[in-house]
């Protein structure tokens, strides 16, 4: 069971809305559900059961019953279920830092009473996990193949295995893939990401200048120049060599290595744990 000891609600277009139960609503229940599997799966021709490909979840429903001791905060709840919005639920976990959830509004039971009340609100999480609130960066420096002089020689001395030139370990400390926002920092010819730990990489045919840089979103599988939605560059994801990937839970080896590159180029990785 999850401990949950404080829980907010936010919109950029909305005030805050604090459920503690000091603005006279306060969280009584919560479910944060379970995500849905998104079941791709066939008969198996002649023989008994199916195959099951499934790999992926849906989204999720979270419920909630709210105490409700000031009746004019209804108001306020209430304009955190328009169906058009996308709100976002902080709440902290006994023992497990703060978390946040994308949400939309489904279901409402408002009884009409006076004095204290209890209202049921259920939400659709469309991206099916809570994320960690902390935003993660780790900048990787493009790798080097340098070649050096071979010598006859060993030694009774063992070394811990280094990671490399273009290598860094990246920490998912949540339970579900997380998945990053990378962006490509120029001067570089041709930015190759790899994920060592899930054997995938992310490749681009792309010439960034300096000053540049090409941000690409793992999750919504978008790569624009600068960031800017009319500057797509889409068409520059090399598909033959190429696989969409996320961060697994617990740690992940990153290799950073375009076919060419000068200072300051870098490939900076901006992520959330994850959690089911």
């Amino acid at each position: 069971m999850i401990r949950v000891t404080h829980a907010r609600l936010e919109h950029p277009s909305l005030p805050t809305l604090e459920l503690n139960g000091q603005d006279g609503l306060r969280v009584v229940g919560f479910d944060l559900g379970w995500p849905e599997a998104r079941e791709v799966a066939n008969p198996r021709a002649g023989a008994d059961g199916e195959i099951d490909e499934t790999r992926f979840h849906s989204g999720r429903v979270v419920s909630m019953t709210l105490s409700v001791t000031d009746p004019g905060k209804l108001d306020a709840l209430m304009a955190f279920t328009n169906p058009g919005l996308r709100p976002t639920l902080r709440y902290r976990v006994r023992g497990g830092g703060q978390r946040m959830i994308r949400l939309r509004a489904s279901d409402l039971s408002r009884p009409v009473e006076f004095g204290v009340a209890e209202v049921d609100v259920q939400w659709r999480a469309p991206d099916g996990v809570a994320e960690s609130v902390d935003l993660e960066t780790q900048q990787l420096n493009p790798a080097e193949d340098v070649e050096g002089r071979t010598y006859d020689l060993t030694f009774d001395r063992s070394y811990p295995e280094s990671q490399g030139a273009g290598r860094i370990t990246v920490v998912n400390e949540g339970s579900a893939t997380a998945y990053p926002i990378i962006r490509f920092y120029g001067p570089l010819e041709d930015p190759l990401l790899e994920n060592e730990t899930s054997d995938r990489q992310l490749r681009f045919e792309i010439s960034i200048s300096a000053g540049d840089y090409l941000e690409v979103d793992t999750a919504n599988r978008t790569a624009r120049l600068n960031g800017l939605a009319e500057n797509s560059r889409y068409d520059a994801f090399d598909f033959p060599t190429s696989q969409w990937w996320g961060l697994r839970p617990g740690g992940n080896l990153l290799r950073f290595a375009p076919d060419s590159s000068s200072q300051p180029a870098v490939a900076e990785v901006r992520w959330r744990a994850a959690w089911l």
